[in-house]
């Protein structure tokens, strides 16, 4: 048959019904300029007047058009299928895999069941929709029958069922199966590697992925994102740094990784030194890495480049996005920069949950309480988070009945206090020598089975040793990795007299003797989550402690100490500065 050229058809949809036939060159051309589910129907039935749909590639292509346009439900796609005469395997993939895409993986698996009641034998196209199917379902059964059929019909070795296999049995959880299919298979390609890599990231598993990367024949840009993404979770920064500057093609989701591996592990500096370095070598910014940078300059409260990120946003049109938008309100309010907040808090067209709260934390931060617990009050919905950051704001700022009041609210509420509302609490059970209450929250602790970790743990060692409760002290201690961290404080104390320190009691306000005044600062909350971190962290790593309180002066000389006995970075958040001890200096200059 001769060629047609398109452009010059004189047909339109208000003419189908005047066509005295219908050939493929016709049907592309009204199919392109068909856009409603009103006007598709007529193409349909002047095929079927026609005949022309008995024509089986014709009616493989209006199948494929309805099963994608998004303005056609899939029921109309299915009683299409089951009107062409004889539907060959295309037809019946191409409906799978639009059920699939659309959210219903259990049509796709049915449809499949009608296929083979036809007597149609499936391709090697098919079984990889199927899988992708049951991963969706996260039906592990299914895919292994699935995997017994691609086998039956010979497609078992066929690497594009190979990778959808091991994606499969990884998404649903079988990473056995997923490794013995990947090292039984005969062939295996660039996409193989990277979806088994994928699925040991995806479980967290270092040893296995670094033993799948290592004896991967070519390494490519997919592979070494993921091992970044991987060494920045499991705290193996450098690592991960050795993968980026080992890498001879980067993407924008390299930079992103490695900017994001650091924000995650507190080394805040060097985040932002990898964004302006790829900056400046011209990479397109999404916002994803533009919410990473902006959380590294808030912990670092460095507001002269926050702003510098902000005009960046600007220009590159993303300051449209919500989440970029709470980022920075977050930036300004931790910068202390509260009208800056506010005004990008008014401005914004949409204000979710994150907004509200980031408000509220700012306002705390600048020492507003009262200007904080408006915006809570004023909350269309508040979530643990608002409680949390409420609560620690009346903490940290010495307003100890008030804490416990919006506390005993919370409870009435029945939200489920966090971490942080506890540790708030007990924080203020300490300052108001409430004991009962303090005890009362220990127990709510323990009869809702929180984990008293480290920083838990020391706020109640804190309350009871405050209250006078020495006895409780030690038995609540004891609960936590007792025989390690005593050595551990041995250890850090002898090393801190042989550097000369000297305890300095003049901030313990208990009335005890001055031997007990130093007992007490041995296990002040500071130096017990250090020896936590000397414990469950290695060089170089920093250990990283975040305090409701602002530092005593004598916690604050022994950290500049074993920063430098140790050779070991020390990051302290308290509520007032970020701490950062090397090698005996802190950033803050003694002045807190």
């Amino acid at each position: 048959m001769k060629s047609l050229n398109l452009s010059r058809i004189p047909v339109s949809l208000s003419s189908i019904s005047r066509l005295p036939t219908i050939n493929l060159s016709i049907l592309e051309t009204l199919l392109h300029g068909c856009k409603s589910s009103k006007e598709f129907p007529q193409i349909h039935a002047q095929m079927t007047t026609s005949g022309f749909v008995n024509d089986t590639f014709a009616a493989s292509r209006l199948l494929s058009y309805s099963s994608e346009a998004p303005f056609l439900d899939l029921d109309y796609s299915r009683r299409l299928l089951f009107q062409i005469q004889h539907p060959n395997c295309f037809s019946w993939n191409t409906l799978m895999r639009a059920h699939s895409r659309r959210g219903s993986p259990h049509w796709a698996l049915l449809l499949y069941r009608l296929m083979l009641g036809s007597d149609l034998v499936p391709d090697n196209h098919t079984c990889p929709i199927l899988l992708q199917a049951s991963s969706l379902r996260l039906g592990g059964l299914e895919g292994k029958q699935v995997h017994a059929q691609a086998c039956k019909f010979g497609f078992g070795s066929d690497v594009y069922v190979v990778n959808t296999l091991v994606n499969m049995y990884s998404v649903c959880g079988d990473l056995e199966d997923a490794r013995k299919v990947f090292d039984f298979s005969p062939v295996l390609d660039s996409v193989s590697w990277n979806s088994i890599l994928a699925a040991y990231v995806q479980a967290g598993d270092v040893e296995l992925a670094v033993e799948i990367f290592d004896r991967m024949p070519e390494r490519n840009t997919i592979a070494e994102n993921s091992m970044i993404v991987l060494f920045g979770r499991c705290k193996r920064v450098s690592d991960a740094r050795k993968v980026f500057d080992g890498m001879g093609v980067r993407d924008v989701v390299t930079w992103t990784a490695m900017i994001s591996c650091y924000e995650q592990n507190w080394m805040f500096k060097e985040a932002l030194e990898v964004f302006f370095e790829m900056n400046r070598e011209g990479v397109w910014l999404d916002e994803i890495v533009m919410v990473s940078v902006l959380a590294a300059c808030a912990h670092l409260g460095i507001l002269k480049e926050g702003e510098l990120v902000h005009g960046l946003i600007i220009r590159a049109g993303l300051d449209a996005y919500v989440n970029l938008h709470n980022a920075l309100i977050h930036l300004y309010s931790s910068c202390e920069d509260i009208i800056a907040a506010r005004r990008l808090f008014d401005s914004a067209g949409i204000v979710d949950q994150i907004s509200w709260n980031s408000m509220i934390s700012g306002y705390v931060k600048c020492g507003l309480v009262e200007e904080a617990r408006k915006y809570f009050d004023a909350m269309p919905q508040k979530d643990v988070v608002s409680w949390s950051t409420m609560i620690s704001g009346y903490s940290q700022h010495d307003q100890f009945s008030e804490t416990l009041e919006l506390f005993n609210e919370m409870q009435m509420e029945s939200i489920r206090p966090d971490e942080t509302t506890l540790v708030g609490v007990i924080t203020a059970c300490a300052r108001l020598s409430a004991l009962e209450q303090g005890k009362w929250v220990h127990a709510y602790v323990r009869k809702n089975n929180f984990n008293i970790n480290i920083f838990l743990g020391t706020t109640l060692v804190d309350m009871y040793m405050k209250c006078g409760c020495v006895e409780t002290a030690l038995t609540v201690f004891d609960e936590m990795q007792e025989r390690e961290i005593n050595k551990m404080l041995d250890e850090m104390n002898r090393r801190l007299k042989m550097e000369g320190y000297e305890p300095d009691t003049s901030d313990v306000a208990f009335d005890i003797e001055e031997e007990e005044k130093e007992t007490s600062l041995y296990r002040h909350s500071e130096k017990l989550a250090i020896a936590f971190g000397l414990i469950n962290t290695s060089p170089p790593e920093p250990i990283r402690i975040m305090k409701n309180l602002r530092i005593c002066s004598d916690c604050h000389a022994a950290a500049k100490i074993i920063s430098r006995a140790f050779k070991r970075e020390i990051l302290i958040r308290d509520r007032r500065l970020f701490h950062h001890f090397e090698e005996g200096v802190c950033s803050c200059a003694d002045y807190w």
